[in-house]
């Protein structure tokens, strides 16, 4: 019992590893730069483990059922299993979300997700950001187990929140990281709450 109840604590004690997914493979793609400040801000607080996943990198041209074997899938697969959070980083596309997102979701089965958090980024060049995407995408997530918090961050008129080098305007960016740190507080005890429930 000291033995279980050691390795519990042990486990416990270990920092959140978090999967931030770049949810679309368009060119020009304007969420990479909304990807690598939100990495900048994870990467600055001391209870994360990042993982960077992107969904040009599986090109899937069909669905990989997740109940299937799947060599193509299993590199999401593993990273789903270390995962106790994600990051979606998703655009909306004509009020929706990017197929291939959609196809990297499905290839892995709901048992994987069981009781990891999910935090929504949608990204728009309007004035809602992304508020359609992140409202079509949360029943996706609660379905296959995914437990998304309360703070789903809306980035809006992308197209005019950066610098040509990749940097946040001046003016927007005490705005942007308020927001974006109530994001992260919410993912940080989702996810730690979650990997506690899943020890026990």
């Amino acid at each position: 019992v000291y033995k279980e109840t050691v390795l519990v604590f042990w486990w416990l004690m270990q920092k959140s590893h978090i999967t931030v997914v770049l949810g679309t493979a368009r060119d020009g793609r304007y969420s990479e730069k909304v990807r690598d400040t939100i990495l900048s801000l994870l990467r600055a607080r001391d209870e994360f483990e990042i993982e960077v996943v992107d969904v040009r990198d599986y090109g899937f041209v069909r669905t990989e059922p997740g109940c299937e074997e799947s060599e193509k899938a299993l590199p999401w697969r593993e990273a789903v299993r270390r995962s106790d959070g994600f990051v979606f980083i998703i655009p909306e596309y004509n009020r929706g979300f990017p197929g291939e997102f959609k196809l990297l979701l499905d290839s892995a089965s709901p048992r994987l997700y069981a009781k990891r958090a999910a935090m929504v980024v949608g990204v728009s060049s309007g004035d809602f950001g992304g508020a359609r995407v992140i409202t079509l995408v949360q029943p996706i997530l609660s379905y296959l187990g995914l437990v998304h918090t309360n703070k789903p961050l809306h980035v809006q008129n992308v197209q005019e929140l950066f610098t040509e080098s990749g940097e946040i305007l001046p003016e927007r960016r005490e705005q942007f990281e308020k927001f974006a740190g109530e994001s992260i507080e919410a993912l940080e005890w989702f996810s730690r709450t979650l990997r506690e429930a899943r020890a026990g």
